[in-house]
């Protein structure tokens, strides 16, 4: 019998290991994980990989089998964060997160942009520059589905037409891009603070929000992050 050439792939291996129970419960989800670094990769500062890396697994230590298995999973991460930066650098019309929608009626957006808010949250005062300005209508999408109910403002509606959702949904990777347009412009100096660069539909602070609640942006989901 010949050797069988179907060996799993990183990201499958990494994916059933963050399934397994040799993770903690708070450790992220493969979906989550990809929203995550794709926050890290994107984010207005560089963090390194040793400050990142723990949020992984939330409260405690992942238990790898051996020394070996270690080295895969974390070179796994790594090649799936190194993925991201690429595409996002060298091919972004092929960028596409992780599974945005599961089985039928699945939605599983909520793990993407709650792994993206908690990269947020790890720089948040680098993120104020986006956050205060016009530019921070790109982060709409993904804070609707990410962030945690504390941060909601109580006017923030509790449901949204499933068109509208079907459509934040949609805009997610063209918002990633357009947060990474911004704060690459920032870094090399093309952008005046608080604007979005070549995004033509940017929202004013005091605009209606594209959300829906009726309220201004900057009370809205502009307060969010």
């Amino acid at each position: 019998m010949s050797p069988s050439n179907s060996a799993p792939s990183p990201l499958r291996l990494l994916s059933d290991f963050l399934s397994s129970d040799r993770v903690p419960e708070t450790a992220l989800s493969i979906v989550a994980l990809d929203g995550f670094l794709t926050g890290i990769a994107v984010g207005p500062q560089t963090i390194p990989p040793n400050e990142w890396l723990p949020l992984i697994w939330g409260e405690q230590s992942s238990k790898f089998d051996a020394e070996a298995e270690g080295i895969v999973i974390l070179s796994a991460i790594m090649l799936l964060y190194n993925d991201i930066v690429c595409r996002l650098a060298l091919l972004p019309e092929t960028f596409d997160p992780i599974k945005l929608k599961g089985s039928p009626g699945q939605n599983i957006a909520e793990q993407w942009a709650q792994g993206f808010v908690k990269a947020m949250r790890m720089r948040p005062e680098g993120w104020t520059a986006m956050t205060d300005g016009e530019a921070g209508s790109a982060l709409i999408p993904i804070l609707y589905f990410g962030a945690d109910e504390t941060e909601i403002p109580p006017e923030f509606p509790n449901a949204l037409d499933a068109e509208l959702v079907d459509r934040m949904l949609l805009d997610i990777p063209a918002s990633v891009l357009a947060i990474a347009a911004f704060w690459r412009a920032r870094r090399e100096g093309t952008v005046p603070d608080g604007e979005l660069g070549r995004r033509a539909d940017k929202i004013g602070r005091n605009d209606a929000c594209p959300c829906g609640s009726g309220k201004k942006f900057k009370t809205c989901c502009g307060r969010l992050a």
